[in-house]
Formats: structure tokens, C-alpha cells, sequence
């Protein structure tokens, strides 16, 4: 009987646990005040907006709360198409870049004010058009995971509270992945056709160099017929 019990707390712990790991049900689409991009999030999150006169905005979503979106404009990449900056972003940043980007938020991401943030896990995510950096940043013993989705003309970062082992990471791993802007698409199509362009072109440049670059052949002139026989006929014995 006492087995019996124990392994009906097992399975109840374990389809607990699943049930963690599951996005939620029931969402909420979290607008950015300026129409520049969205999320979603538990419906049951309270949200609050954070604007200043720059431009910047920051989203808080959750309690704590469990999730923050931060807007910054960047003017360096306003003129930037699509395409440029798809590859200015391809690449990690590093970790100095992370530490240094990180010194801006992490008084108010850690309840020691960041002291002592190490940076790791920092990995690229390229499975949409435009690249996603990602990396956890950790201090005091709690850990933040941190996204970073460039656009022209803004770049865009998030942070979720991964502080406990109870904490549903798969919820915040499905708002973080559901940030998108209203002009993703036709900027991934532009950006695409772009890209597509300039392979051409390169594929073109390419064969035209070739050509110049190989030797043009000797012509040879043409070998002689054989004479059947000598002039003035073969000689008798």
C-alpha cells in the first residue's frame, strides 16, 4: 500500500513538472505602446508600460515581474535595410559586448544591483530572418535570460527571471520567442529578394572573371595532307 501511495506522489510530481513545461493555454498579445512590435504572455500576467520622450519604452510583464521588453531607437541603423542588418547581427557579440550592454539594465534586473553578473550560454538564434542574441546572465545566485532582437531603426531586449527551480522557463522561453514586429514579414521578403540579388551578382562577377582569367587557346594550324606518292612517280628498280 505504501508503494502504491509513493508511486502515485512520483507520477503526481512528475505531471506537475510537465505541466511547468508547457507554454500557457491561454495568452495575452502585449502591444508596445508605439506599435513597434508585440509579444505574448500568460493571460494572468498584469502588464505595465514605461515610456520616455526618446523613444525608449519598457514593457513589464508579471509580478516580479517575470519578464521585461525594453525599446531603444537606433539611429545608426535607420537607413540600414534589412538584409545589412541581418548580417551586422549573424555573428555572437561576445561577452564583453553582452557585459557592457547588460551594465544598463542590471540594477534593476538583480536584487543586488548586478554585483558580480557573470555572462554565459550566449548563443545566436537563427531560426527566423532576423537573428536573436541570447545568453543567461547570473548574479547573486539568480539567473536572467536575455534576448536581443535587432530591427532597423530599433533594437529591442528582453529579460525573464529564471530564479528558482520551480520557475516555468518553458513560459518564459515561449514569450521571448514570440517577440515580432508588424513589418517582419515584408522585411524578411525585402530582405530575401536582397540577398538573392547580390548572390546573383556575385555568381556573375564570378563567371566573367573566370573568362578573363583563362588563356585563350593557340590556334594550330591545320596538319597537311600526305602525298600518295612522290613527284613525278615512284622510281623503278
Amino acid at each position: 500500500m505504501q508503494r502504491l501511495v509513493l508511486l502515485g506522489s512520483v507520477a503526481s510530481v512528475m505531471l506537475a513538472g510537465m505541466a511547468l513545461a508547457q507554454p500557457p493555454a491561454e495568452t495575452q498579445t502585449i502591444n508596445d505602446p508605439q506599435g513597434r512590435f508585440s509579444f505574448e504572455a500568460p493571460k494572468s500576467w498584469p502588464v505595465d508600460h514605461e515610456a520616455s520622450e526618446t523613444g525608449r519604452t519598457a514593457i513589464l510583464a508579471g509580478v516580479d515581474p517575470e519578464c521585461q521588453f525594453h525599446a531603444t531607437p537606433d539611429a545608426n541603423s535607420a537607413a540600414v535595410t534589412p538584409d545589412g542588418v541581418k548580417r551586422a547581427w549573424t555573428a555572437p557579440i561576445g561577452t564583453t559586448k553582452w557585459t557592457e550592454a547588460l551594465n544598463a539594465f542590471k540594477g534593476r534586473l538583480f536584487d543586488n544591483g548586478g554585483v558580480g553578473m557573470t555572462v554565459s550560454d550566449e548563443i545566436v538564434d537563427a531560426s527566423g530572418y532576423f537573428p536573436v542574441q541570447k545568453a543567461k546572465a547570473t548574479a547573486g545566485g539568480k539567473t536572467i535570460a536575455a534576448a536581443i532582437y535587432p530591427r532597423p531603426g530599433l533594437v529591442v531586449w528582453s529579460f525573464c527571471r529564471t530564479w528558482k527551480p520551480a520557475d516555468p522557463t518553458a513560459v518564459y522561453a515561449a514569450v521571448q520567442s514570440s517577440f515580432k514586429t508588424p513589418q517582419d514579414e515584408a522585411m524578411a521578403a525585402a530582405g530575401a529578394a536582397a540577398e538573392a540579388q547580390r548572390a546573383a551578382g556575385a555568381a556573375a562577377g564570378q563567371a566573367k572573371a573566370n573568362a578573363e582569367a583563362a588563356p585563350a587557346k593557340e590556334e594550330q594550324p591545320a596538319e597537311p595532307a600526305r602525298r600518295k606518292g612522290m613527284r613525278g612517280g615512284a622510281r623503278a628498280n
